[in-house]
């Protein structure tokens, strides 16, 4: 395996904070290019592994060259960022014993910000734009749903720099189905039936279809039962939870991969 520090981290250079997936993968690709010219790695046998915003990453390099051996991705998207976040909003909301009446209530809130962060004014204050459009909208709500907001506010708050971010920008807007149709090596897609940040429901099928859509006869799709985000075995799904579970992933999880890896050297791919 190669690991690197972020941008901006030890001695990588670079501002971790105004960079988007794209540049993530422009990263990817230099270590892969790195990788290819070690004299220990054999070069037709590289592989790229992703999990969550790394499997819309991962797409993104293995999509623009012809040297990439096969992609895992793990709970990564396969529909529009938009899509994605709604979706995540309303599955996080009920896994935390919501009903359906706070599910709606956060899409009000999300349609707000979202209309700000895909076409910000040029020059605006994006953070103070987004402050402004919720408080619009909150405005409007009864007093029992207002108090409910103010409760949330401090959390909101706290996550104000990352929704004015470029990165959350590009995330929203950004559709990972053209990428996936241009795959052409071997993909293995993996989602934990209790993932509430990337639905499996949602993202699996659409990752197949697009495979498909392109040519793609060399791809694995499927559900882990009792899995989370993670990759952990848990009981809702929640975020909550992660930091609770003791494994780091499951072992079952780790051997599929494994195993789907090991076939992909045996068979020479690339």
């Amino acid at each position: 395996m190669l690991r690197y520090d972020d941008r901006g981290t030890a001695e990588s250079t670079g501002d971790f904070g105004a960079a988007t997936s794209e540049g993530f993968a422009r990263d990817a690709a230099a270590g892969l290019d790195f990788l290819l010219a070690h004299e220990r790695i054999q070069p037709a046998r590289i592989g790229i592994l992703g999990h969550s915003e790394g499997g819309l990453v991962a797409p993104m390099v293995a999509a623009a060259r012809q040297d990439v051996a096969f992609v895992v991705l793990l709970a990564g998207p396969g529909i529009p960022g938009e899509r994605t976040t709604y979706s995540q909003a309303a599955a996080m909301t009920r896994a935390g014993g919501g009903d359906e009446k706070s599910v709606r209530r956060g899409e009000v809130v999300l349609d707000a910000m979202l209309a700000v962060v895909k076409d910000p004014e040029p020059g605006t204050d994006v953070a103070a734009a987004i402050e402004r459009a919720v408080a619009g909208v909150v405005a409007g709500m009864t007093e029992a749903d207002r108090a409910r907001v103010r409760e949330e506010r401090e959390v909101f708050r706290a996550l104000l720099p990352t929704y004015a971010s470029p990165w959350y920008r590009f995330f929203v807007t950004y559709d990972p189905r053209p990428a996936l149709r241009n795959l052409r090596c071997p993909v293995l897609a993996l989602n934990g039936e209790k993932d509430v940040q990337v639905l499996p429901d949602l993202n699996l099928p659409a990752i197949a279809a697009a495979l498909a859509a392109g040519g793609n006869s060399d791809h694995e799709v499927e559900q882990l039962a009792g899995l989370n985000h993670m990759f952990q075995r848990s009981k809702t799904g929640a975020m909550s939870e992660y930091e609770s579970i003791p494994e780091t992933i499951d072992p079952a999880a780790l051997e599929r991969i494994g195993s789907w890896i090991e076939r992909q050297g045996r068979s020479g791919s690339r």
